[in-house]
């Protein structure tokens, strides 16, 4: 959890900080861009990433700086195609086109680390993360701050190059720790292969997820980049639920795994899921009523007065049942993880996403801010409903073979009944 932490405070303290620095309108152009490298990420994810955490925990310990390197040379591969679509959507998006390199030298260091990090992660060695991460995502808040004391414009080009030089140093931090070797190019081909088996089911559900969520600033900057500024600013607030998101998902996957190896383990995975889930409920209530509560309050501290983000406190309100929603929804995906039942989450973010699409592009162009607010809330009610869904159509069905006696199953014939004839 305070690895988590960690991570999701640096990354929040860079966006508020931005936000302070930077006019709407250069904000907005930073959120639409970072959106689109959301996505080029979410596909390291997928295809890196999780396959990585797998197969490192079957690592001889004095083989991962090997298997690291093999890791960092796959991820150098699968961004090669990314980095051509990458750098079209940041042309599109923002009409920038110097902020092409500083997006791809955003990318491939920020993937860089996160290789790294997943294989010390995958031979458990937690701790010997948090000081790496510290660099990459505290370093990143620390060059900003260093920039701005020196009175350097805060343009969108700032935010991505202090990702880019505070990953980069991480990834060193890191490198040190695992001992990186010269890659093996026979094994490497071998680890590519394995990551794209484990990982493309994977991929439609985090590119889902994050094409929709990158996909709402992407159709108000149709409308504005200023109300691109004033959605991401209160998205900020709301993404308080991360740290404890993402750190439950990390304990629901590997319980429910243990627990289905018991008797009675469906019944017991379920209900660790749930206990984990009101666990982290417990820690957002009151963070959630505080935004609920005094929502401009909460605004107006976090961006300054003059910076005028405290006018949509409504829409905040709003926000809180999409970020709930979330939660819900990324907690019961964990489960179907943890259950090997992938294709599952695959069909219900392929239903979320259709949601979003529908939405967006009826309620943004009327109602602005507004219209986002209601899309992403819709989007997340899709997909935690359906995962609720289905996890009570599996619990049914358990009952029913629980309830029925054996001797009352009936063997049916392969020879159809031919009436006497």
């Amino acid at each position: 959890m305070s690895d988590q932490a960690i991570v999701s405070l640096g990354n929040f303290l860079l966006t508020v900080m931005l936000a302070r620095c930077m006019s709407k309108t250069e904000y907005g152009v930073y959120v639409v861009t970072l959106g689109a490298l959301l996505v080029g990420n979410a596909i390291h994810s997928a295809l890196i990433a999780y396959p990585v955490s797998v197969i490192g925990a079957h690592v001889v310990p004095r083989e991962i700086g090997q298997f690291a390197s093999n890791a960092v040379l796959v991820t150098y591969v699968f961004a090669l195609p990314v980095i051509g679509v990458l750098g079209a959507a940041t042309w599109v998006l923002s009409k920038h086109s110097d902020l092409y390199l500083f997006v791809i030298g955003a990318m491939l260091c920020w993937q860089t680390h996160e290789t790294v990090r997943r294989c010390l992660m995958s031979q458990l060695r937690h701790k010997a993360t948090i000081f790496g991460d510290a660099v990459a995502y505290l370093g990143q808040i620390a060059l900003v701050l260093f920039l701005t004391f020196r009175h350097v414009q805060m343009r969108a080009q700032i935010g991505f190059m202090a990702i880019m030089v505070a990953s980069l140093a991480g990834a060193v931090v890191h490198a040190s720790m695992i001992g990186l070797r010269t890659p093996a190019f026979s094994s490497a081909v071998s680890l590519g292969r394995e990551s794209i088996r484990l990982g493309r089911w994977s991929l439609f559900s985090v590119l889902g997820y994050w094409g929709t969520v990158s996909l709402l600033p992407w159709v108000l900057a149709l409308r504005s980049l200023a109300e691109v500024a004033n959605y991401q600013t209160m998205m900020n607030v709301v993404q308080v639920v991360n740290p404890v998101m993402f750190s439950v998902s990390n304990l629901v996957i590997p319980s429910v795994a243990h627990e289905l190896r018991k008797p009675d383990g469906d019944r017991g995975a379920r209900r660790i899921t749930f206990v984990y889930m009101l666990q982290g409920l417990v820690i957002l209530a009151p963070l959630f009523m505080g935004i609920l509560l005094a929502p401009a309050f909460i605004m107006r501290f976090l961006y300054g007065r003059a910076a005028g983000y405290a006018e949509n406190d409504a829409v905040l309100r709003i926000l809180v049942i999409g970020g709930l929603a979330t939660y819900m929804g990324h907690i019961l995906t964990a489960y179907f993880f943890g259950r090997k039942e992938v294709e599952i989450v695959g069909r219900v973010q392929i239903a979320a996403t259709a949601a979003a699409l529908v939405c967006a592009p009826l309620l943004i162009p009327e109602w602005g801010v507004t219209g986002a607010a209601l899309t992403f809330v819709a989007m997340g009610i899709t997909r935690s409903g359906l995962l609720m869904a289905a996890l009570w159509r599996s619990h049914k069905e358990q009952e029913q073979e629980e309830f029925i006696p054996q001797e009352l199953y009936i063997e049916t014939s392969p020879i159809p009944p031919t009436d006497g004839l």
